[in-house]
């Protein structure tokens, strides 16, 4: 049973490749960040939430190359957490947020606006941009 304020996202053409590569922008720190900052109803005290008209408008950069290691991480994360195995999934999630980082192409110091938490040095964000 769904009611109105869950959404349910399904491709035209059974595209599950670009509805993981999707599953990775949305479940980013960067999106999130987004979300909260920019969602109208997001900033509710009580029951924040997604509208769809904030959905609608979630900027969706698509890049192939980028596309492919983001698909990889999340199949990897999706295998771990069926498995039950929790030992890398926060190092796969870290990847996946700097993969995404560098998609909208973020600098170091927006990261940092972004998560201040951050636990990437500059030298490693760079790093992670050539390879």
């Amino acid at each position: 049973l769904v009611n109105k304020s869950c959404y349910i996202i399904l491709s035209n053409n059974n595209n599950v490749y670009f509805l993981k590569y999707l599953l990775g922008i949305l479940s980013s720190t960067l999106i999130g960040y987004y979300v909260q900052n920019i969602g109208d109803k997001s900033k509710q005290r009580l029951f924040p939430r997604i509208t769809m008209s904030t959905l609608k408008n979630i900027p969706i950069k698509i890049d192939t190359y980028i596309m492919e290691k983001v698909v990889n991480i999340v199949d990897e994360c999706l295998y771990q957490k069926k498995q039950n195995i929790k030992n890398d999934i926060i190092n796969k999630e870290i990847k996946l947020d700097i993969l995404i980082y560098h998609l909208y192409g973020l600098t170091y110091d927006e990261v940092l606006i972004v998560d201040p938490q951050t636990p990437i040095t500059p030298e490693e964000y760079e790093r992670a941009k050539l390879e």
